[in-house]
């Protein structure tokens, strides 16, 4: 029996523990003031990753979390072997609620958000509600 895996423990060498750990040592100002980090194992495009999904609790709008998010993503990305997660070949997808009332998802590539090209301006004053993305391995 010691050999089997836990539910949430993935095949590969990088643990559950490891990615929250993270998260939340490096979103300790965001998760302050309302953020949740959820880690699960997920099948993804065949292989086992790791979905890692961002709740923003206290409806803060982008232009007050994206000092804290964007070192994170860049972070992130030196560490971590990342997905796509769209056929534009994105790493990351926000969920966004514009003005108040429209709601709908929007993929971004970490240089997207540091360049602002995309739909970044769909971003700007509006309540960002997740971010997911998915990490494959360590790099």
């Amino acid at each position: 029996m010691k050999y089997l895996k836990l539910f949430n423990e993935s095949v590969s060498d990088l643990t559950y523990e490891e990615i929250l750990d993270f998260c939340e040592m490096n979103l300790a100002y965001l998760m302050d003031g309302g953020f949740t980090v959820s880690v699960q194992s997920d099948k993804f495009n065949n292989e086992i990753d790791w979905e890692v999904r961002l709740r923003n609790g206290e409806n803060l709008k982008w232009d007050y979390i994206e000092n804290h998010l964007v070192p994170f993503f860049l972070h992130l990305e030196k560490e971590f072997e990342l997905c796509d997660i769209s056929s534009t070949h994105t790493d990351l997808e926000f969920f966004v609620r514009e003005y108040g009332i429209n709601h709908g998802y929007k993929w971004f590539s970490i240089q997207d958000l540091l360049n602002h090209t995309g739909d970044y301006d769909k971003l700007v004053g509006n309540v960002v509600e997740s971010i997911t993305f998915y990490i494959k391995s360590r790099k």
